[in-house]
């Protein structure tokens, strides 16, 4: 699973400790997001299949570097034109 805009990543930190056998990717702009999500992860003990990434150094060229092969990428939660790119992006695979 992959979350875009995962803030402290409280949704998916919950459904990966539903799921261990799930891996999750979390994805934010905000690194203090990411540094809160990855410091729950270890508290969870979930790190074995949670994964945080800053997003600054993603890019629409580069972005499936970083996402596991067969992922859907949707979101339940999307601000700004995250809807848009995800819906543009999902047309054109």
């Amino acid at each position: 699973m992959v979350d875009i805009g995962c803030g402290k990543g409280y949704l998916s930190l919950n459904l990966a400790q539903m799921s261990p056998g799930t891996n999750f990717t979390l994805i934010d702009g905000q690194q203090g997001n990411i540094d809160a999500a990855r410091k729950e992860a270890l508290k969870r003990k979930l790190e074995s299949n949670v994964k945080a990434l800053d997003a600054q150094w993603i890019t629409q060229d580069n972005y499936r570097d970083f996402l596991p092969s067969g992922c859907l990428i949707t979101g339940i939660h999307q601000c700004g034109d995250l809807s848009s790119n995800s819906v543009r992006e999902f047309a054109r695979n």
